[in-house]
C-alpha cells in the first residue's frame, strides 16, 4: 500500500509538471492517470475568455480540454487554432452550428475523440466534423436530433475509423433509421448507442452493415416491447442493453444470434417471473442485470443455461424467495446484488460453496434474520451490505472463515440503518469492529449505532465500534440474558419446587384433618365422662329433702334406696393420656 502511495505521489508530481501554469479564474488543469495534461472550463462567458487562459498551452499536447457550461451557440472558423487536443470536450454550450474551418489546423490530425453532447444541435454535423482526420470516437448526445439522413457520414474522412457512436437522449423513431444505409459508411463501428429515443423496435435494418463489427448496443429507455428472432443477428455482439422498455417476454430463440453475448441489461422492464429457458442460447453470459422487475422468485433452475455467470444485478425487484441450490449453479459467481428486494432471512445455504464470491448487497431489504453461518466460509469475500434492514442481532459465527484480511484490500460490513439490540449476544459483533478498524461499516449519512440495550446501557446512539461505559452503582439491577439452552436447568429447578411445594401443603392438610377429627373424638369422650360422673354423685350420697331441686319435690325420681352398681368414675387426670397430636 505504501509503494502505491509513492507511486502515485510520483505520478501526481510529474503531471502536475506536465501541465502548463494557468492562473485564469475559469480554467484549471486536473491531470489524471490517463490523460496527465487535462485542462477544465466552467462558466467563462464566452469562447474567447477560455482560449485567453488556456494561451500557456498553446504548441504543447493537450490530453483533454473540457469547455462546459459556457455559451458558444456557434464554433467558429479557427476557434482552437495552435492548440493540440487529443479529446475535446464541448457540453452545455447552446451549440446549434459549427463553421467548416472550425477545426482548422492541428485537430484535424490530432483530434481523436470528440464530444458535443447536450447542445442544441438538429441534426448529424455536416459542417467541420467530416473534415477530421482521426476521429475514433463521436458523443452526439442530448441533443435535437430527429432524423438521420442516408448520408448522414457520407462526408466523414474519418468514417472509416469511427469505433463508437453516441446518439442518446435524441428524438430518434423508427421512421428515422427506417432507412438501411445510415450507418452503411461506419464500416468498423463496435459500439453503437440509441438509448432514450422513442424506438419501438430494434433498428435491425439499419445495422445490417455492422453485422461483423457491432459488440455493443444500447437500446435502453425506449418503446420497445417485442424481441423478435432475428431481431439480434449480431454474431459478434457481447453486449446488449434492453433496459427500461416495455418488454414482458424473451422467446429462447430471439438470443440465437448473439451466441457471444456476455453483458445482458433487462432492468426496468415487466417479466411477470424468471424464465430460465431465455437464457439457452447465451451460455458465455458474464453479467446480467435483470432488477426493476417483479420478479419474487429466483427459482433452483434459474442459472442452469448460464453457469459461467460472475454478476447478477437484481436490484429494486420484488424478491422474497431464493430456492434451495439457486446460486450453487453459478459456481464463478462474483457479486450478488439483490438490495432493495422484499427478503426477510439469509438462510446459510443461499451462498454455500460459493468461494469466488466478493461482493454481496442485500441492502434494504425486510431481513430481520440471518441462520448461523449464513455469510461464512467464503474466502474471497471483502464487501458486504446489510445496512437498512431490520437486524437486531447475528449468530456469533455468521462471519466464520469469512472476511480474511488480503493485502491492499479494504473490507466492508455496511451494518447501517437497523435496530442494533446491543447486549451479550451482538458483543462478539461488535468486538470483531473494534479489533479489526479497516472494516467500513458505515456510509455517508448513515452511521451504524445500538437502537436498544438492556436497562439502557449502552444508550440509544451508541456506535456500535464504542466500549460501553456503565455506571457501576446503579439503582437499576442490570437484566438477565441468556440464551434459551441456558435457561432449561432453571426451568426444570421451578418445576421440581412447585411439585414439591405442592406435596407438603397436601402433606399438612392432611395431617390437619386427622389431628381435627382426633381431637373432636376427645371432646365427646370428656363429655360423656362428665355426664356419667355427675349421674354418680347425684346416686351414691344422702337425698336431700330440702329445697325446690330435691328429689321428692320431682315427681320421675326414683326410690331412695335403689342401689346402682356403676363403675367408678375417673376424672381427667386419672384418665390415660393417648392422644395423638
Amino acid at each position: 500500500m505504501r509503494g502505491a502511495l509513492v507511486v502515485l505521489s510520483l505520478f501526481l508530481g510529474t503531471a502536475l509538471a506536465q501541465c502548463p501554469q494557468i492562473t485564469s479564474q475559469y480554467c484549471r488543469c486536473s491531470p489524471s492517470m490517463t490523460e496527465p495534461v487535462a485542462i477544465i472550463c466552467e462558466q467563462a462567458g464566452s469562447l474567447q475568455n477560455i482560449i485567453q487562459a488556456i494561451q500557456p498551452a498553446k504548441g504543447a499536447p493537450i490530453d483533454s480540454l473540457v469547455i462546459m457550461d459556457t455559451a458558444v451557440p456557434s464554433l467558429p472558423a479557427n476557434a482552437f487554432q495552435g492548440f493540440t487536443i487529443l479529446r475535446l470536450v464541448l457540453n452545455r454550450n447552446t451549440l446549434s452550428q459549427i463553421d467548416d474551418q472550425a477545426f482548422n489546423g492541428e485537430l484535424l490530425e490530432s483530434l481523436v475523440e470528440l464530444d458535443l453532447g447536450d447542445n442544441n444541435l438538429g441534426q448529424i454535423p455536416q459542417s467541420g466534423l467530416p473534415r477530421l482526420l482521426n476521429l475514433r470516437k463521436l458523443y452526439l448526445t442530448r441533443n435535437k436530433i430527429t432524423t438521420l439522413q442516408a448520408n448522414s457520414f457520407g462526408a466523414y474522412e474519418s468514417k472509416d475509423l469511427i469505433v463508437k457512436l453516441s446518439l442518446a437522449g435524441n428524438r430518434l423513431t423508427d421512421r428515422s433509421l427506417g432507412d438501411s444505409t445510415v450507418f452503411r459508411p461506419l464500416k468498423l463501428l463496435q459500439e453503437l448507442s440509441l438509448e432514450t429515443n422513442a424506438l419501438t423496435a430494434i433498428p435491425s435494418a439499419a445495422l445490417v452493415n455492422q453485422r461483423l463489427t457491432l459488440t455493443n448496443l444500447n437500446l435502453g429507455l425506449n418503446n420497445i416491447t417485442n424481441v423478435p428472432v432475428g431481431a439480434l443477428d449480431l454474431p459478434v455482439l457481447t453486449s446488449v442493453s434492453l433496459e427500461f422498455n416495455g418488454i414482458t417476454v424473451i422467446t429462447p430463440q430471439a438470443f440465437q444470434g448473439v451466441p457471444n453475448l456476455q453483458y445482458l441489461y433487462l432492468t426496468g422492464n415487466k417479466f411477470p417471473s424468471w424464465q430460465p429457458e431465455m437464457y439457452r442460447y447465451v451460455p458465455n453470459l458474464r453479467t446480467l442485470g435483470i432488477g426493476e422487475t417483479p420478479i419474487s422468485v429466483i427459482p433452483s433452475n434459474a442459472f442452469q443455461y448460464i453457469p459461467n455467470l460472475l454478476r447478477l444485478e437484481m436490484s429494486e425487484a420484488a424478491v422474497d424467495t431464493i430456492e434451495r441450490g439457486a446460486f450453487q449453479r453459478t459456481p464463478r459467481i462474483q457479486a450478488i446484488v439483490l438490495n432493495k428486494n422484499r427478503l426477510s432471512q439469509i438462510r446459510a445455504d443461499f451462498f454455500q460453496g460459493l468461494n469466488d464470491l466478493y461482493s454481496i448487497d442485500v441492502g434494504a431489504n425486510r431481513i430481520s434474520n440471518t441462520e448461523p453461518l449464513a455469510f461464512a466460509n467464503l474466502p474471497n469475500i471483502q464487501h458486504l451490505d446489510i445496512s437498512y434492514n431490520q437486524l437486531q442481532s447475528m449468530p456469533n459465527n455468521v462471519f466464520q472463515n469469512s472476511f480474511l484480511p488480503q493485502p491492499d484490500e479494504r473490507r466492508v460490513i455496511y451494518a447501517c440503518g437497523n435496530p442494533w439490540l446491543c447486549d451479550s449476544q451482538l458483543e462478539w459483533f461488535r468486538q470483531l469492529l473494534r479489533e479489526n478498524l479497516d472494516i467500513d461499516i458505515d456510509k455517508p449519512g448513515c452511521t451504524s449505532v445500538c437502537r436498544a440495550s438492556p436497562n439502557n446501557c449502552p444508550p440509544d446512539g451508541t456506535p456500535l465500534r464504542s466500549e460501553d461505559i456503565c455506571p457501576l452503582n446503579s439503582e437499576t439491577p442490570q437484566a438477565f440474558v441468556s440464551s434459551p439452552l441456558q435457561m432449561v436447568p432453571w426451568i426444570i429447578l421451578a418445576i421440581i419446587m412447585t411439585i414439591l411445594m405442592i406435596a407438603i401443603c397436601m402433606l399438612a392438610l392432611v395431617r390437619y384433618g386427622i389431628s381435627h377429627k382426633r381431637k373432636k373424638q376427645k371432646d365427646q369422650e370428656i363429655e360423656e365422662d362428665r355426664y356419667l360422673s355427675t349421674a354418680a354423685s347425684m346416686f351414691a350420697g344422702p337425698v336431700s329433702t330440702i329445697g325446690p331441686l330435691g328429689i321428692e319435690s320431682r315427681p320421675y325420681t326414683s326410690h331412695t334406696g335403689l342401689d346402682l352398681d356403676l363403675p367408678a368414675a375417673h376424672n381427667l387426670d386419672d384418665r390415660p393420656n393417648n392422644y395423638l397430636y
